[in-house]
Formats: C-alpha cells, sequence, structure tokens
C-alpha cells in the first residue's frame, strides 16, 4: 500500500487512531510533540509498525513551545484592553526572552515604549501557525466535552424529578462523562475557508520539512477524518474525480480473519484511482458473525497539479481520502 499520511492535524485522537488503524495497514502522523504517542492508546498501533510518528526537529520543537508560551503570558496581561495591547505591539509579536512577562509588566507601569527586538520574528511562521491551531482544537474539545456533559446531566436531573427514570445507578457524574466520551465533532467544520486554508498550508510546509512528505514521489496520498477538509478541496478545485465514494460498509479491524482481503480491497482502490480510475468495490462476502465496525469512505483525486501548487505538494496529483467509522 502506498505511504499514508494523516492530514492536516498534528494530534491524534485515540477515535481518530482506531479510525486511521481500521482503514489502513501502517500511516505517518506529524507530530510537535514526540512523547504524546507514547501514551498507552497508541501503544499497540507504534509498536506493531502501523502507526509512525514524524515529528519536528526537537531543538526547534523546543524553540517553539517557548515561544508559545511567552505569547500567551504576555497576551493574557492585556486581556480586556484590547487598545492597549495594539498599542504595544505595533502590529508585531515580540517573542524574545528579553521582552518577557517581567519586562513587559515594567513597561506598562513606566508607561515607556515597548523595546524593540534584535531581530523580528518571521511573520506567519508555518509551525507557529499549526502550535495555535493544535492548542484551538484542544480547548474548543475540552468547552464541547463540558456543555455536552451539562445537557447530559440537566436532561438525567429533569427526567428524574419527572419520575421517567427508575433506575439511578447507570446515571455519571459530569465529570466522568466528560472523560469518557470521545468528542466526534469534526475541529474545521465550523472553521471559514480561510481558516481552513491557512492551516493546510502550515501542515504541508512543516510535513514537507519533517520528511512526512516524499518530494520525489509522482503522487501524494492524504488521510483525513475531517469532512470539512474535504468540503474544502472540493470546493477550491476547478478538477477533481471522485473515484471512490462509499456511505456504509463493514471495517474490518486488526485481528480480523478478513482483514488482509480488505487492505488489499482499500490498496487496490487507491491504485486504481491513482492511475486516474474510479475504484470498483468488490461485492462483500458474507460477514455474519464479524463484529467489526461500520464506517465509510470517500477518495478523491485532484489532478493538474492546482492543489499541489497552491500548498507547495510534491507530485503530479493530489489524492484525498476521508475516512470515518459509523460505530
Amino acid at each position: 500500500m502506498r505511504p499514508i499520511c494523516f492530514f492536516p492535524f498534528t494530534r491524534m485522537t485515540p477515535d481518530q487512531a482506531r479510525t486511521m488503524g481500521g482503514f489502513f495497514e501502517a500511516f505517518k502522523v506529524l507530530s510537535l510533540d514526540r512523547s504524546e504517542f507514547s501514551q498507552s492508546h497508541y501503544s499497540d498501533l507504534v509498536d506493531s509498525g502501523r502507526l509512525e510518528p514524524v515529528a519536528v526537529d526537537e531543538a526547534r520543537a523546543a524553540a517553539l513551545e517557548a515561544q508559545v508560551h511567552a505569547f500567551k503570558d504576555w497576551a493574557a496581561i492585556h486581556r480586556g484592553n484590547e487598545k492597549n495591547l495594539k498599542a504595544l505591539i505595533r502590529e508585531k509579536t515580540w517573542l524574545k526572552d528579553e521582552n518577557g512577562v517581567a519586562a513587559i509588566q515594567s513597561q506598562i507601569r513606566s508607561g515607556g515604549a515597548f523595546p524593540a527586538p534584535e531581530e523580528e520574528v518571521p511573520q506567519g511562521d508555518p509551525l507557529l501557525v499549526l502550535r495555535f491551531a493544535e492548542i484551538l482544537d484542544m480547548e474548543n474539545k475540552t468547552i464541547r466535552n463540558s456543555l455536552q456533559a451539562m445537557d447530559e446531566n440537566n436532561a438525567a436531573l429533569f427526567a428524574e424529578l419527572k419520575g421517567e427514570l427508575e433506575d439511578k445507578s447507570g446515571l455519571s457524574g459530569a465529570e466522568d462523562w466528560a472523560a469518557g466520551v470521545e468528542a466526534k465533532m469534526d475541529p474545521l467544520a465550523e472553521m471559514n475557508p480561510g481558516q481552513i486554508e491557512e492551516r493546510i498550508r502550515a501542515w504541508c510546509a512543516v510535513a514537507g520539512e519533517a520528511g512526512c512528505l516524499d518530494p520525489e514521489g509522482d503522487c501524494t496520498v492524504l488521510a483525513t477524518t475531517s469532512s470539512g477538509v474535504m468540503d474544502y478541496l472540493a470546493a477550491n478545485s476547478d478538477r477533481m474525480i471522485n473515484g471512490l465514494d462509499i456511505d456504509s460498509i463493514k471495517v474490518h479491524e486488526h485481528g480480523c480473519g478478513q482483514r488482509e482481503e480488505w487492505l488489499g480491497k482499500i490498496s487496490n482502490s487507491l491504485e486504481e484511482i491513482v492511475s486516474g480510475n474510479s475504484a470498483v468495490w468488490p461485492e462483500e462476502k458474507n460477514d455474519v458473525g464479524c463484529s467489526c465496525p461500520a464506517g465509510g469512505i470517500r477518495v478523491c483525486s485532484f489532478p493538474g497539479g492546482d492543489l499541489n501548487k497552491t500548498f507547495n505538494i510534491p507530485g503530479r496529483q493530489l489524492i484525498v481520502c476521508l475516512v470515518k467509522l459509523n460505530s
């Protein structure tokens, strides 16, 4: 099977890992945190070689975290005072050690001008864009889980007060419920096209630098669990071939007896689409007794190099797979 890259995220939830592991024998994930994939959720995938984390340069990653912490600390000082913040930054962001929180606080109290750095911080650093996108995703997920937990508890409370619940033992607290439920919402579904494009551009730049993408290859295969990404690409490409689109199909996971045949079907379909054809999915065998979940897959080809050029992706065409588990 061709190399597969998880796209365009740098953090993978256990739910996304299961989805990717269901459809592909092996895949790469661009990671900004080398320790992330040492967690137990990913140990089987990593130890078996099915998941390959591709990390950015360690020194650069450390410098990135220092920038992020400095920026967040600095921004926290000006919370609620946008006018003062704009006056101080002069439309530039200083992330130098000499401009730490203490120095900034001192300048604010004295009314002095903000000191200029010796060197300007490059604007639009793709690594910085990705890191803040990652932070945004995590914060939004926490908020969604908290709101969903509150709704769940409110519904359970009203049901209990109305006498509709006979057994209260099945109710869980908001904290347990939020911790045990993986947010299913697509993090890019509510973003505008400009935000999605910025994230894709940043991911492609960092992935290319880290070695996720093969500069000599004639095709790039990217896999995503985000329908927002596929919708964006489809809407912004003048040529697109919908090579495969199956909304509900049995996904034979690792350990299933039909797994090898299943992977062969995926691989053959990708090769057909890379060759410029639409994939023909073979008729499914009787899967009685198979407890594997159902899912969906859509594979689109974007030929002509338009998107490749826009996002600086090597190759003559771009292949994007959208995968999901329905259960």
